[in-house]
C-alpha cells in the first residue's frame, strides 16, 4: 500500500493573499459605515456664540439640540482643539437650565468635556456648553483675526442645520475688515455694524465642519505676548501671496533677462549679446579705447564700434569718439566720427589730426573734425 505523505495546506498563490486583504478591507469600511449609520441620534441644530474679548479670549456658547431614535448611552462629550489657542477655561454645562457636573481633560491636544444626562428616545434634549477659549485671537501687524472651529468635523452622526454668530464690542461697531468661512457652504450676513451670522445652507455630514474668520483693527485689544495666537491665513491669502511670489520671481528673472540679454534691432528678439573689450589703457597723459561689439547668433546681426576713453584725472567734458562696423543681412557698414575736448580735437578712435572733415569745426586748433 502506498503511503501518501500528508501536506499541510498553504497558500502558494500570492493573488490569495491579495484577496484577503481586500476582503479584510472592505468589512472594515463596511463595519465603520453601518456603524455611523447606525448612530442613534442627530444633532437638529447648533448654534455657536462667539464674544471676543479686549484680552484676546473668545467666551463661546455653544446650544446643541440632540434628537434621539433609539436608547443610547447617556454620556455626552465635546473635543475642542488646542492647535491655535492656549488654554479652556470657565466650562459648564446646562440641560433645561440645570448645571450639570462636568469632567474635564486634555488628550491628544484636544481639551474634552464630558458629562451625564438622561436619554429620552424620540424627544428633542437641548445641552448649552460654555467655556472660555483662551489666547485664541490672531494677531498681524495692525490687524486681529478671529478664527474659530464652530461646528466641528469629528462626529458619528448629521447636523441638520447649523449656525454661527460673531458678537464684538460695541466699541468696534462698523470696524469690520473682513468675513468668510472655510468647509461648509455658508451664507454670511451682517446681523448689526458689530454683529456676524453664519449660517450653512445645507446639512453637515460627518467630516464636515464650518470654520468662521472675521478681521478688524488690532487697536482696541490689549493682548499679552503669552496670548497671542498665530496668525492662521485664509486659502485665499495664500493664493494671493502665491501670485505675488511667482510675480515677483517672473520680475527677477525678466530683469536678468535683460540685464544680460538685450532686443536685437534686426529680429527684434532678446538674443543680443553684448562684449566690450579694453584695448588701450588711459594714462593721464593718453586716451585710452574701448572696443564694443554686439552680435544675435539667432538671425547673424554684427556690430562693432570703438569709444575714446578719457584721460586720468581730467575734468574736462567727456571725449568720445567712434569707429563703427556693422552687418547686417549680409552687407557691411563702417564709419569713423569725431572727438573733441575743450578746443582740441582727436580722431574719435584713431590718433593723430582730425581728417575726412565736414564743414564747420571748432575753434582752437580742430581741422573740421567731422563735426559742424
Amino acid at each position: 500500500m502506498t503511503t501518501i505523505p500528508h501536506r499541510s495546506p498553504r497558500f502558494t498563490h500570492p493573488w490569495r493573499w491579495l484577496s484577503i486583504v481586500l476582503i479584510a478591507i472592505l468589512a472594515s469600511v463596511s463595519v465603520s459605515s453601518s456603524s455611523a449609520a447606525a448612530a442613534p441620534f442627530f444633532w437638529d441644530s447648533i448654534a455657536v456664540d462667539i464674544a471676543p474679548e479686549t484680552d484676546g479670549s473668545l467666551l463661546i456658547t455653544e446650544t446643541q439640540r440632540y434628537v434621539f431614535t433609539a436608547p443610547h448611552t447617556d454620556q455626552r462629550y465635546r473635543y475642542i482643539p488646542l492647535d491655535h489657542i492656549r488654554d479652556i477655561q470657565d466650562v459648564a454645562v446646562y440641560a433645561n437650565r440645570e448645571s450639570l457636573p462636568v469632567e474635564t481633560g486634555i488628550q491628544n491636544n484636544q481639551y474634552w468635556i464630558r458629562w451625564r444626562y438622561p436619554v429620552t428616545p424620540s424627544q428633542a434634549q437641548t445641552f448649552v456648553i460654555k467655556y472660555r477659549a483662551v489666547g485664541a485671537i490672531q494677531t498681524k501687524g495692525q490687524q486681529a483675526q478671529i478664527y474659530w472651529e464652530a461646528l466641528f468635523p469629528n462626529r458619528q452622526a448629521t447636523i441638520q442645520r447649523g449656525r454661527a454668530l460673531i458678537h464684538l464690542p460695541r466699541a468696534f461697531a462698523g470696524q469690520i475688515q473682513h468675513t468668510s468661512s472655510d468647509g461648509a457652504d455658508a451664507t454670511v450676513q451682517p446681523l448689526s455694524p458689530y454683529s456676524i451670522e453664519y449660517v450653512v445652507n445645507h446639512p453637515l455630514e460627518p467630516g464636515d465642519f464650518l470654520r468662521v474668520r472675521l478681521r478688524l483693527p488690532r487697536a482696541g485689544f490689549e493682548i499679552d505676548a503669552a496670548d497671542r495666537a498665530a496668525w492662521v491665513s485664509s486659502s485665499r491669502d495664500r493664493l494671493r501671496e502665491w501670485a505675488l511670489l511667482t510675480l515677483g520671481v517672473g520680475s527677477l528673472v525678466a530683469a536678468g533677462v535683460s540685464v544680460f540679454r538685450k532686443r536685437c534691432p534686426s529680429c527684434n528678439l532678446l538674443t543680443l549679446k553684448r562684449r566690450r573689450t579694453l584695448l588701450k589703457k588711459a594714462t593721464a597723459q593718453t586716451r585710452g579705447q574701448r572696443q564694443y561689439q554686439h552680435r544675435c547668433d539667432r538671425c547673424g546681426y554684427r556690430y562693432q564700434f570703438q569709444r575714446t576713453v578719457p584721460r586720468k584725472g581730467t575734468k574736462s567734458r567727456r571725449s568720445w569718439g567712434h569707429s563703427r562696423s556693422w552687418n547686417s543681412g549680409g552687407t557691411s557698414y563702417s564709419s569713423y566720427g569725431i572727438g573733441y575736448t575743450g578746443g582740441s580735437c582727436d580722431s574719435g578712435g584713431y590718433t593723430g589730426s582730425c581728417d575726412g572733415g565736414s564743414s564747420g569745426g571748432y575753434d582752437g586748433g580742430c581741422d573740421g573734425g567731422g563735426g559742424g
